[in-house]
């Protein structure tokens, strides 16, 4: 790959009691400030830090499908990832004469220690929701894999996208599509 690439993976920051699932209601301050810090600021850093030094490359920031769509219970976690999508899309446009490009992919349900945490938090002391239920929402009818996102981020991160600025790529099994 001879790209230049920045994947910025605004998850890998998150903070011990951030979960991003929430009972209905109990949104208050100390809890946005938990969830959104980890979530929004790192793509900043990390966009500053190409932007300035670089002057060339390729910013990839980590979304969610759930940036696209709103969902139960995860409401600020949401909120979080639309403004990673709106930071990248901004951030492409101010950075267009530069030769930096920056994008974002949105996974969908991708079988992880994630997806796993948040099918517990949504019933906290009680079995939790068999697979099965969760792949039923999906069209393709399966969890998608972190080696599925990974090439995505990969071809972004390359020249092969030197074309490709402003872009919000769903790896999402179809979740998004209809």
């Amino acid at each position: 790959m001879e790209g230049h690439g920045c994947p910025n993976n605004s998850d890998s920051g998150r903070r011990a009691g951030a979960s991003p699932t929430l009972p209905r209601g109990h949104h208050g301050k100390h809890h946005l400030a938990k969830c959104l810090s980890p979530r929004c600021f790192p793509p900043i850093s990390g966009l500053r830090h190409v932007m300035l030094k670089q002057n060339r490359g390729s910013v990839i920031n980590t979304a969610s499908i759930a940036g696209l769509m709103g969902s139960p219970d995860i409401a600020v976690y949401s909120a979080s990832k639309h403004a990673v999508i709106g930071l990248t899309k901004s951030a492409a446009l101010e950075c267009a004469g530069t030769g930096v490009r920056v994008n974002c992919v949105c996974p969908g349900l991708i079988d992880s220690r994630m997806l796993s945490a948040i099918i517990d938090g949504r019933n906290p002391g009680n079995a939790p929701v068999p697979i099965d239920r969760v792949v039923e929402r999906i069209p393709v009818r399966r969890l998608g894999q972190a080696s599925e996102v990974a090439c995505i981020v990969a071809f972004l991160a390359s020249d092969d996208a030197s074309y490709v600025s402003g872009s919000a790529y769903t790896v999402d099994g179809a979740r998004t599509a209809g």
